[in-house]
């Protein structure tokens, strides 16, 4: 049978919780959730204290699990939800969001994104929106287009002058500061 309750404590770790059955006068002892992957690949969904969902019951609420949450009056779904669209928002306002009928994938943070691994290969245009901070060695195996002033440990490369300049096949010396 299906029943429908809140949550009232909840164990991440342990992918439990607790559901208040308030129309009927009683708690559950901790049940499992129903994820999409529990063996090699795991998934955590994190639940909130008071959310309404469903839960599959045998008769005595014993071995049950919790299906997942009930979108209802309160809790609807994300802002922007349609037939075209997979989205997940955070409650701190965090959304990834893909679009199938446009194919676009959209990442929105309040926070900052960071990506680890040992090679990252981007493939098509990257176009940089911003103050952009390279800390390692760049290696440019292609032209380099600077639309802008360029410039290399405070020298301007376009308007920078030298000092010792010899007409002819000579060295002149290092730029002026």
């Amino acid at each position: 049978m299906l029943k429908y309750g809140f949550i009232c404590e909840f164990d991440a770790e342990a992918g439990r919780a607790r559901v208040d059955f308030k129309e009927d006068g009683f708690v559950s002892a901790w049940l499992p959730f129903l994820v999409p992957f529990a063996q090699d690949t795991k998934m955590s969904i994190p639940v909130a204290i008071n959310e309404q969902v469903c839960v599959l019951c045998d008769t005595h609420v014993e071995d049950s699990v919790i299906l997942g949450a009930v979108v209802n009056n309160t809790d609807k779904p994300y802002t922007g939800a349609s037939k075209n669209k997979f989205g997940v928002k955070f409650s701190d306002g965090c959304k990834v969001e893909y679009d199938f009928a446009t194919n676009i994938l959209q990442v929105n943070t309040v926070g900052k994104v960071e990506l680890s691994a040992t090679t990252i290969d981007l493939t098509g245009a990257v176009k940089v929106t911003g103050a952009l901070v390279i800390t390692g060695a760049v290696t440019i195996q292609a032209g380099l287009s600077v639309a802008g002033p360029m410039t290399s440990e405070g020298v301007n490369l376009k308007t920078h002058t030298h000092s010792g300049v010899v007409p002819g096949g000579g060295v002149s010396g290092p730029p002026i500061l």
